[in-house]
């Protein structure tokens, strides 16, 4: 089991990371954005994105759901000097290539801000 709290998550979410947790986890955060990320079929990919009042909401606008999974999102609690952040848990249940788009709103149909990753399932 990995216990990872946010202050130390914080120090090193710029680096991609696969873990031991309850199987394998592929850590993402928001400084893969744009980057093709390799991950291997079984896993599951954690991704962390920033909330802002400023951002608004953030919500998947692109998935291929016969390559990844959702399995869910939370806001864990943390520190004010760390920030808070969602985290998005997915599923890599077939090989291939995938696109993933999660956008924030603060009014529908109007973006504020844009995670895009292409997977590479093997």
């Amino acid at each position: 089991i990995l216990l990872l709290g946010m202050g130390v998550w914080a120090r090193f979410k710029s680096v991609v990371q696969v873990v031991a947790h309850n199987g394998k986890v592929v850590y993402v955060s928001d400084a893969q954005n744009g980057r093709t990320l390799d991950v291997p079929q079984g896993y599951t990919l954690r991704i962390v994105l920033p909330i802002s009042p400023g951002t608004g909401a953030w919500s998947i606008t692109e998935n291929d759901p016969v390559f990844l999974v959702p399995r869910g999102t939370f806001v864990p609690s943390a520190p004010a000097s760390v920030g808070q952040s969602e985290v998005f848990l997915f599923s890599a249940v077939k090989k291939g290539t995938a696109y993933l788009r999660i956008d924030s709103f603060l009014q529908p149909g109007r973006p504020t801000g844009s995670f895009r990753v292409r997977l590479v399932i093997n």
